[in-house]
């Protein structure tokens, strides 16, 4: 995280960044742990994963479930920013 307030990064696009990089590693655990356990998470697509996910075991499946369905053609990628977070991370 040093790294991200060296380089003049807001509270906010660190929060970005550190889900961003936990993701990519694959590293779960560090992904749940930004979140207040009464998190909420609205995934506004019109598909079988869309519609609000309530607490961390809910976001974690949704992020699995998500993962494992978009692992060949897309994933987050460090240095870029989170859409789906802008509104909602510190």
């Amino acid at each position: 995280m040093l790294r991200l307030l060296a380089a003049g990064l807001t509270k906010k696009q660190i929060a970005d960044r550190l889900f961003i990089e936990a993701v990519g590693a694959g590293d779960i655990a560090a992904f749940a742990k930004g979140f207040h356990p009464d998190a909420t998470w609205n995934h506004r697509n019109p598909d079988r994963l869309g519609g609000i996910k309530r607490g961390i075991d809910e976001i974690v499946a949704f992020l699995g479930a998500s993962m494992e369905l978009t692992a060949a053609r897309c994933g987050p990628s460090p240095g870029s920013s989170c859409p789906m977070a802008r509104d909602t991370w510190p």
